[in-house]
């Protein structure tokens, strides 16, 4: 399991890597006319400052192109998941509060405090934040409608990683079961393009939230809790793999916007202060920052790894 989980990783992260870097190359090679890495890099020098702006920010947009060419092929070519067009019951759970209620297998629900439901989708948005509270359930059987009364019972389920999300369950299953459905190339584009927009804009809230301390630091794991999910993913099938390498893809991508000096975003706000200042900073700054960023790394990750063996290491100390 660790041996996959390593090897897994690597692949996928080596990919990743590969699409950044090749980003930067495309657009450097674009406007200096290198035709080697060594020739770009000395050519850089040369280039105007948004000429390198663009040539820096041409990483993350490849990591970002990635994973909407991902999405987009899983939408075109697989398809995507269609909750059952019916609210009939196919599986009543015992112990839960619709088995308790009466209801039973082949029921139709019709509403839910009041409101109509069409679909499996609008049962459970209906259901999911009513934990607790007594809800009004409208039953079809046999052509005659009928209601219970009952009260959704909290249940947590995974979300992302290792958080957890408390929802209200009532213990039944549609009766049809799910299907995929395929997009044409057009819609799928914008489809995937807006999963993509709408995942960097979830990453940069969870940042922002780890910051201000919403989270606690136990929950953030960094490229150690992405590698121990990685093989997870990739022995769950191969849709689940490549959702997968596009979050990790969207995640290189953000991550190399950060305002650290040997990250894209370090880059950034060294042309910005070019900019102001009307000369490039200075290489004794260039160096001292690097440093600096360097020494946080060290401790960042010390923190990452002691925070994502938390319970291995307090377990051993206990032994001593």
């Amino acid at each position: 399991m660790v041996l996959a989980t390593i090897l897994s990783f690597v692949l996928i992260l080596g990919l990743l890597i590969v699409v950044h870097k090749l980003g930067h190359f495309v657009v450097g090679r674009a406007f200096c006319g290198a035709s080697q890495p060594m020739d770009l890099d000395l050519s850089l020098e040369d280039t105007s400052i948004w000429a390198r702006t663009a040539i820096v920010l041409a990483g993350p947009a490849a990591n970002f192109l990635l994973a909407v060419v991902l999405f987009w092929g899983l939408l075109t070519f697989v398809g995507r998941p269609v909750p059952p067009n019916s609210t009939a019951v196919g599986l009543v759970m015992g112990g839960f509060p619709a088995a308790e209620a009466g209801i039973v297998t082949g029921d139709l629900i019709v509403a839910v405090n009041g409101d109509q439901v069409k679909n499996w989708q609008e049962l459970t948005q209906q259901i999911h934040p009513r934990a607790g509270q007594t809800v009004r359930l409208t039953v079809k059987r046999d052509g005659k409608r009928f209601e219970v009364v009952l009260t959704p019972r909290a249940i947590t389920q995974q979300s992302v990683g290792d958080r957890t999300v408390t929802v209200g369950a009532i213990g039944v299953a549609p009766a049809d079961s799910f299907v995929t459905n395929r997009l044409n190339p057009l819609p799928a584009l914008v489809d995937a393009s807006k999963r993509t927009a709408e995942t960097i804009v979830m990453i940069i809230m969870g940042m922002g939230k780890v910051i201000v301390g919403v989270f606690s630091l136990q929950t953030t794991g960094g490229q150690i809790l992405m590698a121990q999910m990685t093989a997870p993913q990739v022995q769950q099938g191969f849709v689940n793999m490549i959702l997968f390498t596009a979050l990790l893809s969207i995640n290189l991508g953000v991550l190399n916007l950060l305002p650290f000096p040997f990250l894209d975003g370090g880059r950034l706000c060294f042309l910005v202060i070019e900019v102001l200042q009307g000369r490039p900073v200075s290489l004794k700054v260039l160096r001292m920052a690097q440093w600096v960023a360097v020494a946080l790394l060290v401790v960042l990750i010390m923190l990452a790894v002691c925070l994502a063996f938390y319970d291995e290491i307090f377990r051993y100390l206990k032994t001593l």
